[in-house]
């Protein structure tokens, strides 16, 4: 099976990235995106964050099944590991793929899980958001590979991918 656009494939996992991300808001707003997400014809979905959480889900046709490879949302990785504060980061993760993950005291922000083919829209984009979020810390990572190896230590890795 062949990569699909929105994917990276590590040795023990794949990340996705290029999830529809929205804030979830009040006691059965999981419940109303989650439907909402089904009639969009949406196929997996992941929540971050504890306090202020956030809902993202994407349209997958064919997910890779090779061997024991588990599966993850790149944005919610990076919440995870920036559970305090403002942080945004572009990487790049090679053949002409540019990652932009922004998260806020662990949930993923609504623009915070892009690919792009350019590092120029990329790096656009991130000084975008750093201007509308004066708090942000932002930064360019040139060794995707490893900044995604961190995301194997994540205790919790274990996000909810279907809907």
């Amino acid at each position: 099976m062949g990569r699909q656009p929105n994917s990276h494939i590590q040795p023990d996992c794949v990340l996705y990235g290029g999830l529809h991300w929205q804030v979830v808001v009040g006691s059965g707003g999981l419940k109303r995106l989650m439907a909402q997400a089904r009639l969009q014809g949406r196929t997996h979905s992941v929540i971050s964050g504890a306090s202020f959480r956030s809902f993202g889900a994407i349209t997958q046709t064919n997910i890779e099944k090779r061997g024991l490879l588990t599966h993850h949302s790149a944005a919610a990785c990076f919440a995870r590991l920036s559970a305090r504060g403002s942080h945004a980061v572009v990487v790049n993760l090679g053949a002409a793929r540019f990652l932009l993950l922004a998260v806020s005291d662990g949930a993923v922000l609504v623009k915070g899980d892009q690919y792009f083919s350019d590092s120029e829209t990329a790096q656009a984009a991130l000084q975008e958001l750093s201007e509308s979020s004066p708090n942000l810390s932002a930064r360019y990572i040139e060794d995707g590979e490893e900044f995604c190896v961190r995301f194997r230590h994540i205790v919790h890795w274990r996000p909810s991918f279907n809907l």
